[in-house]
């Protein structure tokens, strides 16, 4: 474990969703500061397939946020976006290995099945939530993991 710059860590996730995404999106990023312990290999891999799936899911002209918070002494990285969104009765069976919510459009994309299986053992290994909903406002899926204060160092802390 090492501690990582979560403001770091967002903004070089930011850089590879516009390398991924080019120029066919708007992607901006929301990141307090703020220090969390963990493998920045699992890490940045978990929040990198989160990133990927909202660039490779979201029609051109769509936009994606990514954003780590501190909220109620827990940690909060996201990822949301404007795309299609997940039908409802698919939401808990998302992270299950090799599951696809439509096959065709995910081959189509170029999809595995395996991005958020990797998320949810990451997660699942570090005793972590993660969450997946739709965005009723404007479509869309959001993606969270949250993190609890045993792992983080708040930026004063240093």
């Amino acid at each position: 474990e090492e501690e990582l710059d979560m403001r770091d860590l967002v903004h070089d996730l930011l850089n590879e969703a516009r390398r991924l995404s080019g120029g066919r999106h708007s992607i901006s990023c929301e990141a307090a500061p703020g220090f969390l312990r963990g493998s920045r290999e699992d890490l940045r891999s978990a929040f990198s397939n989160l990133v990927s799936n909202a660039v490779r899911y979201t029609p051109a002209g769509g936009r994606i946020v990514l954003r780590w918070m501190l909220r109620d002494g827990k940690g909060v990285f996201s990822v949301e976006d404007s795309g299609i969104g997940i039908p409802e009765e698919h939401l808990p069976r998302l992270a299950e290995r090799l599951y696809r919510v439509d096959r065709g459009r995910s081959r189509a994309s170029g999809g595995t099945g395996l991005g958020l299986a990797i998320v949810k053992g990451f997660a699942e290994a570090m005793g972590l939530a993660v969450s997946a909903s739709n965005r009723a406002e404007c479509q869309g899926a959001c993606f969270t993991i949250r993190f609890d204060d045993s792992q983080l160092r708040e930026w004063n802390e240093q």
